[in-house]
């Protein structure tokens, strides 16, 4: 556990203070969607598949406000890229075809190892119900932050999204794998996934407040 909070003050840069959080009503919202779905997941006894795929879910809902953000992006810098060392403004349209690329491929190859890991794709219904809270959530954050410019380019954009989505689903699906042998109706599987999902609750704020910490 250590390790991992160390790890996240290394990926987090400048870590956000309590003022960030509690100052921050989409940061709640992020808290209450995944104690939501800490609390559907628990109730419903959902298997493995839905909790992974769910989490899945949540990562397209991420890139998809993040695509919104550079859409709306007025200041130009959010468009530029470092090639070959060097600071290249590249335009609004390649940078969102490059944003769009990248989510593709990613969500694309995301996706393929599910369904390989898993071999059959879960309930519709089940995912939908399990992403609700996620895509309420961010909805909530994206128009509350709205009127806030960023001063982040695309590669900054990108690069946070991955810092919080890679490592964190990494450790969370060896942690509720691990846990799901257990069985998730045992005593020990429901506290198992419940401690994961804490941590993730807390992996989600943490990064959330960095990221729409103002004026910084």
């Amino acid at each position: 556990m250590l390790i991992f909070l160390m790890a996240l003050k290394i990926l987090g840069r400048r870590p956000p203070n309590a003022k960030d959080v509690l100052h921050d009503p989409s940061a709640w919202g992020i808290v209450l969607a995944n104690l939501s779905f800490l609390a559907m997941a628990l109730f419903f006894e959902w298997d493995f598949s839905v909790i992974i795929y769910t989490f899945l879910m949540q990562s397209v809902v991420l890139w998809f406000f993040l695509s919104l953000k550079l859409f709306n992006a007025k200041r130009e810098d959010a468009f530029e890229l470092y090639v070959l060392g060097e600071r290249k403004h590249v335009g609004r349209i390649p940078s969102l075809a490059l944003n769009l690329f990248f989510g593709v491929v990613f969500h694309y190859i995301y996706f393929l190892v599910l369904v390989m890991f898993f071999s059959v794709v879960p309930p519709v219904q089940d995912l939908l119900v399990g992403a609700f809270p996620f895509l309420a959530a961010h909805s909530y954050s994206f128009a509350f932050h709205k009127n806030h410019a960023s001063s982040k380019n695309i590669v900054s954009m990108q690069g946070m999204l991955s810092k919080r989505l890679v490592p964190l689903h990494l450790f969370l699906t060896l942690g509720v794998f691990l846990m799901g042998k257990a069985g998730f109706a045992s005593t020990a599987g429901r506290a198992g996934l419940t401690l994961f999902l804490l941590i993730k609750t807390f992996v989600d704020t943490y990064f959330h407040a960095t990221e729409h910490k103002r004026g910084k």
